[in-house]
């Protein structure tokens, strides 16, 4: 069965129209040259601050000494060029800055890392109640993190926009980190080619009952592989960090 199949020009015909599909991707993808700023929440906002369980005795200030009369939370964001080519402060059509819903007010702020300090050298500067990112050089996954303390409610949005040549600042999902899943993926992959191998292997031989059967497990271990090598090496952005 495997020899027939090996000589038949329909396989064949198939496998150079696949190579062909994938060659044309891998050649788009990397002319495909483009300025791409975009970022991740990476820890989700967290209450810091509950007014409402707070006593009497305690209050908290604002930098111009206001009582603040809202909850206070804190959250971590990195922000990252994911593109191929530098972005330039020329490139910059609108500002890029963070931003928080309903007029919350931004209370603190701090850059913790950053790749390259001594050559990109990212910073934040507070404009009334927005941040603005800038730096010295925005190359290639270039990029920095940093945590922002904000008055506001669950329902507060803090998020970044802005606008360079051909391209609007994005929110994006981080790739799920998991090197055992990923490994696993691999291995249900080999051994579902492995299975392809043995049930085309023994095809003349086999009952229909047996083949039935190995193509179900087969389907299942294919999905189950596809679905993991997907999730944690093809959806998702990956953090510079």
């Amino acid at each position: 069965m495997v020899k027939k199949l090996l000589n038949s020009g329909i396989f064949w015909t198939v496998i150079v129209g696949i190579v062909g599909v994938v060659i044309t991707i891998i050649f788009y993808e990397f002319s495909n040259k483009m300025k791409e700023p975009v970022y991740s929440i990476v820890k989700e906002p967290s209450l810091i601050f509950d007014k409402e369980n707070a006593t009497s005795n305690f209050k908290l200030l604002s930098k111009d000494s206001t009582i603040i009369q809202q909850n206070v939370y804190v959250t971590t964001i990195v922000a990252w060029n994911n593109g191929d080519l530098e972005i330039s402060k020329g490139d910059v059509r609108k500002k890029i800055k963070v931003t928080v819903s309903d007029q919350n007010e931004i209370l603190e702020y701090k850059i913790t890392k950053q790749t390259n300090p001594e050559i990109s050298n990212f910073k934040l500067k507070q404009f009334e109640n927005e941040l603005i990112v800038d730096w010295d050089y925005f190359d290639p996954k270039f990029g920095f993190e940093f945590q922002v303390i904000y008055s506001g409610t669950e329902e507060t949005q803090i998020e970044m926009e802005g606008y360079i040549i051909g391209a609007k600042v994005k929110k994006v999902a981080l790739r799920p980190k998991g090197a055992f899943n990923k490994y696993f993926g691999i291995f249900a992959l080999i051994v579902n080619i492995y299975l392809v191998f043995i049930v085309f292997k023994d095809f003349k031989r086999a009952t229909w009952k047996y083949y039935l059967f190995q193509s179900f497990i087969l389907m299942i271990g294919l999905a189950i592989a596809l679905w993991l090598i997907n999730k944690y090496f093809f959806s998702g952005y990956i953090s510079p960090f």
